[in-house]
């Protein structure tokens, strides 16, 4: 349900932060784009997006990697989960986000590392195949691990690009309060 609340709500604020966003890449396992922030320097960048660090994370000091004025690097693991009847199956993906910023302008970078659930899958073998297989045994699914395996890969690609899209607008959207409350 959560998703669905994040997914909604994305498809009603794409429209309005389409202009500040030039995406580069937006395909699993890369996401990434360049975010305008234009009059702000490098360091009302870095400070906005350090602030964002913080608010988003629960724990920036165990994620933060790498905190430098012009690049920040950030490894995490995401959790989420799709209905595998009769149950939810628990998913984790593991990420690399980088953010490197320069006057007026910051690039992120967010590449999916792994992916995985319950069921083992991996974000090779499930995502990003052209034809799900069992990296167990190596062989396509067939039938009902087919079926499940479709479901598998449909739920991961929505989970994750909902997660990008979070990020993304989480940043974008610490831009833009930045500067309407120096505006004020």
């Amino acid at each position: 349900m959560k998703t669905l609340y994040t997914l909604f709500f994305v498809l009603l604020l794409s429209p309005a932060f389409a202009q500040d966003v030039e995406l580069i890449a937006d395909k699993i396992p890369l996401f990434q784009g360049v975010i305008k922030a234009p009059s702000n320097s490098s360091e009302d960048i870095y400070s906005t997006v350090k602030e964002w660090v913080v608010r988003f994370y629960d724990h920036p000091e165990n994620v933060v990697q790498m905190d430098d004025l012009g690049k920040i690097v950030i490894k995490g693991i995401v959790e989420y989960g799709y209905v595998q009847r009769p149950t939810t199956m628990p998913c984790e993906a593991s990420y690399t986000l980088m953010i490197e910023i320069k006057p007026e302008r910051f690039r992120y970078t967010l590449e999916i590392n792994s992916a995985s659930s319950g069921l083992m899958e991996s974000l090779y073998s499930i995502v990003l195949a052209d034809e799900p297989y069992n990296p167990s045994t190596d062989q396509p699914y067939r039938g009902k691990q087919l079926e499940r395996a479709l479901l598998a890969k449909e739920a991961h690609i929505n989970n994750l690009t909902a997660f990008k899209e979070q990020v993304v607008y989480g940043l974008v959207g610490a831009v833009e309060q930045a500067q309407a409350s120096e505006a004020w």
